[in-house]
């Protein structure tokens, strides 16, 4: 199977902010095609492509340009393989997510997503998949409908109604911190959630326990001898204050596995919300163009 991250939008929600392709911001400390391709290829996947002319992203792998860019739904390049995952560019997968969507299998066509947003589409029968982006993109370019990027596709193969929002069969419900960023604020507010501002903790087990949400911790010390999802008394970890609020019980979740050690200060200090809403504002403004005037002789 090819997997296929793309990569080749207009971005225009994104307005180049920080003067870089929203496929390049950093969280913690890793662009966001950067940890897909490593994810990818900790699960044992290498055939895979990015869909761009953008040569930047030759840093993480094989580059193809995308030959139609007529709407969204054109991101799913039609490449000359059998069986495709199309993965997008703009999302965070968890270590989990990732890890689900190339071990589910298929017989036809699945999609991955939360109920907000579509994170994959693993195809077997990529004729019927290309049937329903074709139809969809056509019925765009007509004016019979306003949108048309993944959900359409999803509702036109599952006999839905373009105009409503409904989830049936055919759906991989995933329900973790994997999330797509398509705006500054996006961005930031995902900083915020995961990175947890100033609300980063450091904690110490004081009764054994196994955490889903695993990769959600950082800096794991295993004082303890702890292995996998599995922590043990002593070991030490770093994580949001939310999470950690979660483990001693403080939000009604009767867990008290867990002590706080310390809260650890920002290295440095993130924007104000009035801060990004101002600098989104001033990459946004439609930039005026330059008169020229005829020389009178």
């Amino acid at each position: 199977m090819k997997y296929v991250i793309m990569c080749a939008g207009n971005g225009k929600r994104w307005g180049n902010y920080l003067g870089i392709p929203k496929h390049f911001v950093k969280i913690n400390g890793e662009t966001l095609v950067g940890r897909t391709t490593r994810l990818l290829k900790e699960n044992g996947i290498s055939d895979y492509i990015i869909t761009t002319s953008d040569e930047r992203y030759k840093e993480y792998g094989e580059i193809r340009p995308q030959t139609h860019n007529d709407c969204e739904v054109d991101r799913f390049e039609d490449i000359d393989e059998k069986e495709i995952c199309y993965l997008y560019g703009d999302v965070y997968y968890t270590e989990n997510a990732l890890k689900t969507i190339i071990n589910t299998t298929t017989k036809e066509i699945l999609f991955f997503g939360s109920e907000m947003e579509i994170f994959g589409v693993k195809i077997i029968n990529k004729d019927l998949f290309m049937e329903h982006k074709n139809k969809v993109k056509e019925l765009f370019l007509k004016g019979e409908i306003d949108r048309c990027i993944g959900w359409e596709v999803y509702k036109s193969l599952n006999g839905l109604p373009l105009n409503e929002y409904a989830i049936t069969d055919r759906f991989y419900l995933i329900n973790d911190e994997t999330d797509d960023i398509d705006c500054p604020k996006n961005y930031w507010d995902f900083i915020y959630k995961l990175e947890g501002g100033i609300h980063m903790v450091k904690c110490e087990v004081i009764e054994n326990f196994t955490l889903a949400k695993f990769d959600e911790l950082k800096n794991v010390e295993r004082l303890g001898g702890g292995h996998g999802n599995f922590l043990k008394i002593h070991d030490r970890f770093e994580c949001t204050d939310e999470m950690a609020k979660y483990l001693t019980g403080d939000n009604d979740q009767k867990k008290i596995v867990v002590k706080v050690l310390e809260v650890i200060p920002n290295e440095e200090e993130l924007p104000t919300t009035e801060e990004i809403d101002k600098a989104y504002e001033e990459i946004s403004k439609p930039k005026k163009k330059k008169r020229t005037s005829k020389k009178q002789s």
